[in-house]
């Protein structure tokens, strides 16, 4: 299988949008995850059966959005429900419990640690980047709104698009999401850069939407690879973006400073 060639980064005066994911890339999930156990612990110290139970579904959970990745474009079924359904099947739990036990904590119990878990200069970023008039986008695979606002950026995105919307109903790396945001924020994918983390369902979702992608990787080395960007922090992005350098500038620097040397 030959290498993506690198989509060059559009440069600085003709970007006009940014679009970014947001589990991962504006804050580290790793913290986030082992306060969240130790709270799930602790609410169920007396009841270690239902702390098992929930663990179960949580993991079924996630393990059930893996699958239906693959299925992106061969299904009708809105993604999120597939989802519900094969953790239901996979756990034999009731539709109430997994929808209950995904609601407290996957999505409102975690907001109480994310400020803490943001990535350094991740608002100054979107506000430099708000200043310079280009419109900004947040995509996630879950609901996202009460997120951003845990993070203390919402009023800087004025579109935040789940895999839930109506007109999306698909999980990355599908590109509906990236899609139907270009098309509400009425720019060409070569003017917009997608930012995410995983390659494997950021990178893929940018290339299948025809945009730039950069990878927010804070313990990789910077450079293209893949035919994508990767860049260490949000400061390293900027840099990449305000010296307006073209994809052929970057290979050609990270050519001459190998990974790992």
């Amino acid at each position: 299988m030959s290498t993506p060639a690198p989509r060059p980064l559009p440069e600085l005066s003709s970007l006009q949008a940014i679009l970014t994911d947001v589990d991962g890339t504006l804050y580290d999930q790793r913290p986030v995850r082992r306060r969240m156990l130790i709270a799930l612990l602790r609410a169920h110290l007396t009841r270690p059966l239902q702390a098992w139970k929930t663990i179960r579904c949580l993991r079924a959970f996630r393990s059930a959005q893996e699958r239906t990745r693959i299925a992106a474009f061969d299904t009708n079924l809105p993604h999120p429900d597939l989802q519900f359904m094969q953790a239901q099947q996979a756990t034999g739990y009731s539709p109430d419990f997994v929808r209950e036990t995904v609601s407290r904590w996957m999505e409102y119990e975690p907001l109480t640690f994310l400020p803490a878990a943001a990535h350094p200069g991740m608002r100054d970023f979107f506000t430099w980047a708000a200043t310079r008039g280009i419109k900004l986008a947040a995509l996630s695979d879950y609901p996202l709104e009460e997120k951003l606002k845990a993070l203390g950026v919402a009023d800087l995105f004025p579109l935040a698009v789940s895999a839930s919307h109506s007109e999306v109903l698909r999980f990355k790396p599908n590109p509906a999401m990236l899609q139907f945001a270009l098309c509400q924020l009425e720019v060409a994918p070569g003017r917009a850069l997608y930012l995410g983390d995983r390659p494997d369902v950021d990178g893929a979702a940018a290339e299948r939407a025809g945009m730039s992608a950069a990878i927010l990787s804070p313990h990789s080395s910077p450079g293209w690879r893949n035919g994508l960007l990767y860049v260490r922090s949000f400061s390293e992005l900027r840099q990449s973006l305000e010296q307006a350098t073209t994809g052929k500038d970057l290979r050609e620097k990270t050519d001459s400073h190998p990974a790992g040397m």
